[in-house]
């Protein structure tokens, strides 16, 4: 199976610190999703929405995008359809509904925030499709692949229903990318990562975790993602970094 949600009932929402606050994003195709912020979104300038794995529900995600908030920037942790209580079959065009419900819910709870989109493995094809064609100034990636089908095997290929293509998309998107990889990686090899960084050597930073494995805690990765924060931002203050083709409304799916 492609997708392993957590069932109903399995994540407890129990939070070492200050709990989040839980909200809830609506797709095009009428699905309530259940998310998580940490950080008071009145006074955000920048918003990082969080798009996990393959396996966890919302409060799995939370608890894992939880350290982002060491950045400064307001955290909204999504998920996904079929994932825990969440309604709804997970599928890859599903999933892209679900990425850009919860963009759209960071720009209403945060209407004048850069938005900024966290990718983590599986969850990083949702953040690199949705920056697609959509005003982001910047794309985090941990674990990314660069198409799905290469970490399946020639015979069970051909009956894998989705793709996931996350080269075509970082080409696509044209915006900074800073692809974080561990070097031990045991799902997702460090040579996908290259790929994706020799697909749009332009926009993609590969940053090498050395001994990481596929799942870390984000505490180490905080730091070096608001410097990255901070320097996209410098770049691009003189300029928008949106052209006059790509509007910040276009959140319908495609």
């Amino acid at each position: 199976m492609m997708y392993h949600p957590p069932a109903a009932g399995i994540e407890k929402a129990e939070w070492a610190g200050e709990a989040p606050r839980p909200v809830q994003a609506m797709t095009a195709d009428g699905l309530a999703l259940r998310g998580y912020v940490f950080g008071n979104s009145e006074t955000a300038r920048d918003v990082i929405v969080f798009y996990p794995g393959n396996a966890d529900g919302p409060e799995g995600a939370a608890k894992m995008a939880s350290p982002l908030a060491a950045t400064g920037a307001v955290v909204l942790s999504a998920s996904y359809r079929g994932y825990g209580a969440n309604p709804g079959r997970p599928t890859e065009a599903g999933l892209y509904k679900d990425g850009a419900a919860f963009l759209k819910l960071a720009r209403q709870i945060a209407p004048s925030a850069r938005v900024w989109l966290f990718g983590y493995s599986l969850g990083s094809a949702v953040a690199l499709k949705t920056a697609e064609n959509r005003a982001v100034p910047g794309v985090f990636t941990l674990g990314a692949f660069c198409r799905i089908t290469h970490l399946t095997s020639k015979v069970l290929r051909a009956f894998v229903p989705d793709r996931f293509d996350n080269c075509g998309a970082a080409v696509r998107a044209r915006v900074p990318i800073v692809a974080f990889h561990g070097t031990a990686d045991e799902i997702v090899p460090l040579a996908e990562g290259e790929l994706l960084r020799n697909a749009a050597p332009s926009f993609v930073q590969l940053v090498r975790l050395e001994g990481a494995p596929h799942r870390i805690a984000l505490d180490p990765i905080a730091p070096p993602v608001a410097r990255a924060m901070q320097a996209i931002s410098a770049r691009t203050a003189s300029s928008s970094p949106v052209s006059e083709n790509r509007s910040p409304e276009r959140d319908s799916d495609r």
